[in-house]
């Protein structure tokens, strides 16, 4: 009869426990349980025993021989046991997240990669299941690029579980809301696929905006009169400009043509200082006012007087304007929405004016065929 002699390896049972552990996802009792087995001695107890065990599948320690084994340090990699629960936990936190989008998908649209018109559609279709969504959202007029008409962050369950650490809130549950999608935006304020630039401008535009109407709630209408009865007795051209920006507001009450006086983008269409200063402008309204805006301030222009100025012709005023580094935002049926700027290279779009540009955009939920000159 033939005899079979085994040989173990301390080290290979100690490979085991921790692929069993770290690989394979099994239970810690099962590598616990292996390494109890390696383990026996009449000299420790049975929670010293458990102790030493832990220490090897965390990597702190490891047995060497063959049959009769040494324990000595190990630290070639050492995984706490708390990695590892945390691990699981995460994982059954994205299942969680997973299962509560496929629930709540509208929870998950990005408002600010998808038109608002669209999301609100959704709710009023009360559209609550994920393949309605998606079906819903092809149809939207936006761009779809990497953001995917504002679905991506359905894909993405582990995105929400780091940067939220739980469920995203209702969509209607105003402040719950701005604290998940500010959390989101600090996530992922640094990607680069197409579309999340343009994304986190929106976002950031629509803080800004929030901030000019809490802004205004608190200090009330800004008064730009002064007095008109003094400016009516001065010729035109003797005005200071800011008499003169004030005379053409008196004397064209509610012509947006003729106010000169930078303004909250109450349209989309309008002109942007290189201060960033937006003057909103009305349909086809931009040559108009910029010939308005030069006479007044004439000097900032190349003129030595107002007279001097008239001899622009309002055709070419937005020109002007443009050679003299502002932007225009503006609007037209055959084109759709778009930017004119300054292509000079030395006439470079200010850091005030891409963000007013945004401000813009996210305030009239609109998308121009164009931004790269904004980003």
């Amino acid at each position: 009869m033939e005899r079979l002699q085994w040989k173990i390896s301390g080290e290979f049972i100690c490979n085991v426990a921790r692929q069993w552990f770290w690989d394979e996802n099994r239970p810690y009792e099962k590598s616990e349980e292996l390494l109890l087995a390696a383990l026996v001695n009449n000299e420790l107890t049975l929670d010293e025993r458990k102790k030493i065990a832990q220490d090897i599948i965390e990597g702190r320690k490891k047995l060497i021989g063959v049959n009769e084994c040494t324990l000595v340090d190990d630290n070639v990699q050492v995984r706490p046991i708390q990695d590892k629960i945390k691990q699981v936990q995460k994982k059954l936190l994205i299942s969680e997240i997973a299962n509560d989008i496929a629930l709540h998908p509208l929870n998950y649209v990005d408002p600010y990669s998808a038109s608002a018109n669209t999301i609100e559609s959704a709710d009023d279709l009360e559209l609550h299941s994920l393949e309605d969504v998606y079906r819903h959202f092809d149809y939207s007029e936006w761009n779809s690029t990497a953001t995917k008409s504002g679905l991506w962050l359905l894909d993405c369950p582990e995105i929400v579980a780091d940067a939220y650490g739980k469920s995203a809130p209702a969509f209607d549950n105003c402040e719950e809301t701005e604290i998940f999608w500010k959390a989101i935006y600090e996530k992922i304020k640094d990607y680069t696929k197409s579309g999340f630039k343009e994304r986190n401008e929106r976002y950031l535009a629509c803080l800004r905006l929030n901030e000019l109407d809490e802004e205004d709630a608190e200090t009330g209408a800004e008064t730009v009169d002064e007095d008109f009865g003094e400016i009516l007795r001065k010729d035109l051209d003797e005005m200071a400009s800011s008499e003169f920006a004030n005379y053409l507001k008196n004397r064209n009450p509610g012509m947006r043509d003729y106010f000169l006086y930078p303004d909250h983008y109450d349209c989309f269409e309008g002109l942007i200082a290189p201060n960033g200063n937006f003057y909103s402008c009305d349909f086809g309204g931009h040559n108009g006012k910029a010939y308005w805006y030069i006479l007044a301030y004439f000097n900032e222009f190349g003129y030595s007087s107002r007279a001097e100025a008239r001899s622009l012709h309002t055709d070419c005023a937005l020109d002007k304007l443009i050679e003299y580094g502002w932007i225009a935002t503006r609007y037209l049926p055959y084109r759709g929405y778009y930017i004119t700027y300054n292509r000079d290279a030395l006439k470079r779009i200010s850091s005030a004016q891409k963000k007013a540009a945004w401000n813009a955009i996210a305030k009239h939920d609109i998308y121009p065929d164009d931004v790269s000159m904004i980003l």
